[in-house]
């Protein structure tokens, strides 16, 4: 088994071989990179029976690179491109921030973060939320909670670029993702 990784919006899939597409990004098999975990790495992670939530803090905080004051203009971090919707990752520790920018008729394929929940606020445009079986419409200013597990895709059905900030806890990207 091994842990392919998108190289467009960081998704992993764990499988022998890569999808044929991300399912998060659309992005084809040639994006994806196979990521080797070593055994000592594995070990390290694995945290069995910690009897004090202290001790599960620290070994949580040695993994995680240490949060840094930063102050960014977002419309300054927008970036489009013709073929695909971006995904910028913004902030990427024990929950992630994303901006996610799509430029009229462009979509994410249906997924969901059996991990992780979203949250996502809509800095500008409208767009459509599919989850499972209903279509939603979004526009600017809104706000939308997905708990993890709830399968979702976004499009933008206006005549505007959509930007989206994604916050996800914990880090999103779980193996088993769809």
């Amino acid at each position: 088994m091994a842990n392919w990784k998108c190289s467009v919006c960081s998704y992993i899939h764990e499988d022998d071989e890569s999808p044929e597409i991300c399912p998060v990004c659309g992005a084809s098999r040639e994006k994806f990179d196979n990521e080797e975990i070593s055994e000592e790495l594995d070990q390290e992670m694995d945290l069995q029976e910690v009897d004090e939530e202290e001790e599960v803090f620290s070994q949580v905080e040695a993994r995680v690179e240490k949060t840094r004051y930063e102050h960014r203009l977002v419309s300054k971090e927008e970036e489009y491109h013709n073929k695909s919707f971006v995904k910028k990752i913004l902030y990427s520790g024990l929950h992630e921030t994303a901006l996610y920018c799509f430029k009229p008729g462009q979509a994410q394929n249906m997924h969901s973060h059996p991990t992780g929940d979203q949250t996502i606020y809509v800095i500008k445009g409208s767009g459509e939320l599919k989850t499972g079986g209903e279509t939603t419409k979004i526009k600017e200013a809104e706000l939308v909670i997905l708990p993890r597990g709830t399968k979702h895709a976004i499009k933008n059905d206006g005549a505007v670029n959509l930007v989206l900030l994604q916050m996800t806890n914990p880090v999103p990207y779980d193996s088993k993702a769809e």
